[in-house]
């Protein structure tokens, strides 16, 4: 029940923050409802990065391949004629990352530039959080975790 209640506050908490044009620098979205996931994908692309400079401000990337020079690049580089940046990045587990990311990758996720908004995006991938990991610990106090379960009757 707590985690379930848990996650409809990340939900909430992420369409509050799309209505108030103020964005958290951590955001995981993951669940079973893929409309809904991609949909708020999509506006939150929207209102985070300017279409004008999408090119400078909107980096993707893919968990498969991704390493950690590439990560901290995307992350610390400075937005260009822009007050944030979108990096996003696609079917990394971040729950159980590999081990040559070690703890830096944590040390990264802790300290996180004002000015970047960091998506991790759960698509084919399926999110398993582990509560014993310092990772887990981390993402708890740092990030907006939003689970997009299947709707209930009621909710739809």
């Amino acid at each position: 029940m707590a985690v379930e209640k848990q996650n409809k506050n990340g939900r909430l908490k992420l369409k509050q923050d799309l209505a108030k044009g103020s964005f958290e620098t951590l955001y995981i979205l993951y669940g079973e409802e893929a409309y809904l996931r991609e949909y708020y994908l999509r506006q939150l692309r929207k209102k985070v990065v300017d279409e004008t400079f999408a090119d400078f401000n909107l980096i993707e990337l893919d968990g498969k391949t991704l390493t950690l020079e590439s990560l901290t690049e995307a992350v610390d580089s400075y937005p260009a004629m822009s007050e944030q940046k979108l990096v996003i990045v696609t079917d990394f587990n971040i729950y159980a990352p590999p081990a040559s990311f070690g703890d830096q990758l944590i040390d990264l996720l802790s300290d996180l530039p004002d000015y970047v908004c960091l998506i991790f995006y759960f698509d084919i991938l399926e999110a398993k959080p582990d509560k014993r990991t310092k990772m887990y610990k981390l993402l708890e106090k740092k990030a907006c975790t939003a689970e997009f379960a299947r709707l209930e009757e009621k909710e739809l």
